[in-house]
């Protein structure tokens, strides 16, 4: 399906340049799944589809591969897609580094992980045409202002500038399809059987990011580590029970009211998080 278009007052439309079938389909069913402000998705297979798809359609948003010619370049740098934000997707960042620091500095690596194509659509924020033009204006202004890609690296293969906003949607797996998960409905997130799910009120969703991962991407005012196998909602914390030998924790006020166990080395710092909480209440 070259289009897909829904009904809405004020449609975002992404334009998918790539002439790889399968990584062409993979992005829009993503975009379907955990990008509901895309009403429109275009796609295009060659330089002169995505021409005309640029007249015919004025995208929010372009996903492009750095293998494109002279024409369409210089459309999207200096033409009609000028002010469109764009997202460079590559099979290795480093052979396409110079396309990613001309259009921006995002780019997303082949196969496009969820989560990561989440953060990058954060990252843009607004992509009202009048937002649009002021966010290319910024990029342009500051070189490569943000950059995204599994694993996060920048081209160069150096680590990538932490963004400074925290996870506030993650992408979760439910019936075989991907969905957002607002933070805040998380209650802890664990490990079983080397799977991280996150837990909510309802069920539990299995999630790609691991532990580590999330405890530095989360919001550690909402989010604390109280175990290597466990990251719980402060919100959610009822009280901490002591055990014999020193040992201690953590009760949640859930359904279930679940208990997990509070490593010694956090127990002071998950102590005092939850005294200044009530302090502040």
């Amino acid at each position: 399906m070259s289009f897909y278009h829904s009904v809405s007052r004020d449609p975002l439309i992404a334009l998918l340049i790539d002439e790889e079938v399968h990584s062409r389909q993979r992005l829009s069913r993503l975009l379907r799944e955990i990008a509901p402000e895309f009403t429109g998705i275009a796609e295009a297979n060659n330089d002169s589809e995505a021409l005309t798809k640029i007249e015919r359609f004025s995208p929010n948003l372009i996903f492009t591969t750095s293998c494109i010619g002279s024409t369409l370049q210089e459309v999207m740098l200096k033409g009609r897609a000028n002010t469109t934000p764009k997202v460079v997707v590559c099979k290795d960042s480093s052979g396409a580094q110079k396309t990613i620091q001309q259009f921006g500095g995002l780019y997303l690596v082949k196969p496009v992980d969820a989560q990561h194509l989440r953060d990058v659509l954060d990252a843009l924020g607004n992509l009202s045409p009048e937002a649009s033009g002021e966010l290319v204006k910024s990029q342009k202004l500051n070189g490569i202002h943000h950059e995204h890609c599994n694993g996060n690296k920048k081209p160069n293969g150096s680590a990538a500038t932490s963004n400074p906003s925290y996870l506030n949607r993650l992408v979760v797996r439910r019936q075989g399809r991907f969905r957002l998960l607002p933070a805040e409905k998380v209650i802890w997130f664990g490990t079983e059987f080397r799977l991280v799910y996150a837990h909510t009120e309802l069920r539990r969703y299995p999630i790609d990011l691991g532990l580590d991962q999330l405890e530095q991407r989360l919001d550690p005012s909402v989010f604390v580590r109280i175990h290597r196998s466990a990251i719980v909602n402060i919100n959610r914390i009822k009280e901490i029970i002591p055990l014999s030998g020193g040992r201690s924790k953590v009760l949640l006020g859930e359904p279930e009211e679940r208990t997990l166990p509070l490593s010694a080395s956090r127990a002071k710092a998950i102590k005092e998080i939850l005294s200044n909480k009530l302090d502040i209440n």
